[in-house]
């Protein structure tokens, strides 16, 4: 009998190791890959407010690399439309 118990007790556990193996390897990714950082528009307006263009230009060029591209570009293109045309004049 305890021989019985013993096999349903490594049976078990050889189950739950197996649904824990699939979970970690589901989640390991999860984990361990890098988060897109978000873009602090409040923290950009208050730089354009206060004509603060070179802090503007370097805060948009460090996020290239973390945040998504689409909203890097449409950063840079506000930068450009408001001070390059500026310096043109």
């Amino acid at each position: 009998m305890e021989f019985k118990k013993a096999i349903s007790k490594l049976r078990f556990f050889s189950e739950t190791m197996i649904g824990a193996k699939s979970l970690l390897f589901i989640l390991f990714p999860l984990i361990f890959t890098p988060a897109i950082a978000q873009v602090n528009y409040p923290f950009v307006k208050h730089l354009s407010e206060d004509n603060l263009s070179k802090e503007r230009l370097s805060y948009i060029t460090q996020l290239s690399g973390k945040s998504t591209e689409d909203s890097v570009n449409y950063l840079k293109a506000k930068y450009y439309l408001q001070y390059v045309n500026d310096y043109q004049s």
